[in-house]
């Protein structure tokens, strides 16, 4: 991964510094920006398989995992309030 952004990903115990990469990582993954931070697509690939692995290990993972989950739900369900109401306004 040649892009300056290093994964310490091999520890079973990261410190508190690889912790937050892992996470924020974890957030750009979940967001499916991984190709945007790696535009090499092996390294996006290979960065998201280790985090994937990483991941298991960490308890906020499935906290930000959830997190995420809940933001695109709200999203969906506001863009479909907005398009409904739009629609409806329209056909008056």
């Amino acid at each position: 991964m040649k892009n300056g952004i290093t994964l310490f990903l091999w520890r079973l115990h990261p410190n508190q510094e690889e912790e937050r990469q892992i996470v924020l990582l974890s957030l750009v993954d979940a967001a499916k920006l991984l190709s945007i931070v790696y535009p090499n697509g092996k390294d996006a690939r290979a960065a998201q398989k280790q985090l994937k692995h990483v991941n298991k290990n960490l308890p906020v993972s499935k906290a930000v995992k959830d997190t995420i989950q809940a933001i695109e739900i709200s999203v969906i369900a506001a863009i479909a309030v907005t398009t409904s109401s739009s629609n409806q306004s329209n056909s008056s």
